[in-house]
């Protein structure tokens, strides 16, 4: 059986299959896992949408006012993706420009791939502008929010908590000596720490590889 992605023409392609084709690309491409699945996420959305608005699977049907309208949903709707419950908490409110922003580049990304590769002839994303999110400028912890941090700490290790006391200062020592992600330090094993040179080895985004170090009450913390 030869398929849609075989042929490589565009006509009637299946919009649902070349989303599979597209996240199975990024995938052979070495990109990250989480990197795969923020594509897969968003774009299986736009499929959710497609089909709950009876909208056609054939990508040649879609056009630049069917991606506004969803982008539009996006934006401004409340409780998005029929999802109730636990988990729908991000989607009970109203999108940020910065998240709607998201999907523009994403969808941008997968039509550019469709055209490319001969699938569709024409992008209906070539006539959407979205002007870049402004930055949020994040104030750091004061001294003062800290100290108050680390007295928890010691608060509990005195008053029979001493594993959670000493796994959270540690955490917070860490990410002051080396300004790690959140995700990069969930991710460090045992076996990733350097126990002489107080040296640690972090896989970052992109699957990059790094060395971070960590000063004595950081190294002491971990330790003991």
């Amino acid at each position: 059986m030869v398929t849609v992605l075989e042929q490589k023409v565009p006509t009637g392609a299946s919009l649902s299959s070349l989303v599979n084709g597209f996240l199975l690309t990024k995938r052979t491409e070495c990109q990250s896992v989480r990197t795969s699945e923020y594509y897969e996420g968003i774009l299986k959305r736009f499929l959710w949408y497609l089909s709950q608005n009876q909208l056609s699977d054939d990508a040649r049907l879609l056009n630049e006012w069917h991606i506004r309208e969803f982008l539009a949903y996006v934006s401004s709707q409340t409780s998005r993706w029929g999802i109730s419950g636990n988990g729908s908490e991000s989607s009970s409110k109203k999108a940020s420009y910065t998240t709607v922003h998201h999907y523009y580049r994403v969808l941008k990304t997968f039509f550019t791939w469709c055209v490319e590769e001969n699938f569709l002839e024409i992008n209906p994303m070539v006539k959407i502008k979205f002007a870049n999110p402004k930055l949020k400028v994040i104030q750091p912890y004061s001294n003062k929010e800290i100290k108050t941090m680390l007295s928890v700490c010691e608060y509990d290790f005195r008053h029979n908590a001493q594993f959670l006391a000493s796994r959270n200062k540690a955490i917070i020592l860490i990410f002051l000596d080396t300004g790690l992600r959140a995700k990069e330090l969930s991710d460090i094993l045992l076996s990733d720490i350097g126990r002489e040179r107080g040296r640690i080895r972090v896989l970052g985004k992109g699957a990059k590889e790094r060395v971070v170090r960590i000063g004595a009450n950081a190294h002491k913390a971990l330790y003991g």
